[in-house]
């Protein structure tokens, strides 16, 4: 996992800390649940997000994360994703090459 991975939500900023093996059986079947456009998906994704929070900031309840003002969708969707490269689950995009499509045919 790169160094210094960090989200927000609303005007706080979260580092993502490496996860335990017990975080990581949480957290992948939340990822694989997948259709966060559903109340189960939404649910999904708070809880992986405050999966991630926790590692870093224990104190830190669920009714608590739900509480952060200014928090967006953009800022959601954004964390759900570096939470998912970071235990990898989805997968980093390689750099494409000078003057190319990365690769595809």
């Amino acid at each position: 996992m790169p160094e210094n991975q960090t989200f927000e939500l609303g005007d706080r900023e979260f580092p993502i800390s490496g996860f335990t093996i017990g975080e990581l059986q949480r957290l992948i079947p939340l990822f694989a649940a997948g259709g966060i456009e559903t109340p189960a998906g939404t649910d999904a994704m708070a809880t992986a997000i405050h999966i991630a929070v926790k590692s870093s900031v224990p104190e830190m309840t669920f009714d608590e994360l739900q509480q952060t003002r200014g928090a967006t969708l953009p800022q959601m969707l954004a964390a759900y994703q570096k939470i998912g490269v970071a235990i990898g689950y989805f997968q980093r995009k390689a750099p494409a090459a000078p003057g190319g499509d990365g690769g595809a045919q």
